[in-house]
């Protein structure tokens, strides 16, 4: 499960956990996110967390939100352990291709995450594929997307020159 919420005082202290602190903007609201959230789920149910609950103060004020809890890990840190390491260049590809697809996919849509930059954003499931969480609702979330988009495609065209000049090694060194 992930929990946003605000948190006073705590931003820090769940860096790593399922606990999220957040201070939303007058424009951006817990509310707008989840709703944001929702859309985005409702269209790609199997690449976006599933919205669970609002989660509301003592004083009926919406404090945060609730998602489904997904096995897996963060891309920033799976890129961060060694497994990433010993990934070969076609799974790393596939691994990028995949999340480009995706928010290819939701821009056609006519949506947008917002935040996929963001490598907390996105989560790899013990299973295979791709999910992402916490979108940023706001007017810039199609061009964050694009530039994400951008980004990642000049990762896989480094990767896919690696993997050739690769071959052409192990050409080479075969005549």
């Amino acid at each position: 499960m992930f929990l946003k919420h605000d948190w006073p005082g705590y931003e820090g202290a769940f860096k790593h956990s399922k606990l999220k602190t957040h201070w939303p903007s007058p424009v951006i609201t817990f509310e707008t996110e989840y709703r944001a959230l929702a859309e985005l789920h409702a269209q790609f149910p199997d690449n976006i967390a599933t919205p669970v609950a609002l989660v509301k103060s003592g004083r009926n004020r919406v404090s945060g939100y609730i998602t489904e809890y997904i096995d897996g890990l963060p891309l920033y840190l799976l890129e961060e352990k060694l497994d990433f390491e010993r990934m070969g260049i076609a799974e790393k590809i596939a691994l990028y291709e995949s999340i480009l697809f995706l928010l290819r996919d939701i821009g056609g849509a006519g949506l947008a995450h917002g935040d996929p930059g963001n490598p907390g954003n996105i989560v790899i499931p013990k299973g295979g594929g791709v999910k992402l969480i916490d979108p940023m609702p706001d007017g810039q979330a199609h061009d964050v997307d694009h530039d994400t988009m951008l980004d990642l495609a000049e990762t896989i065209f480094d990767l896919r020159r690696i993997q050739v000049e690769g071959m052409l090694r192990d050409a080479h060194r075969e005549s």
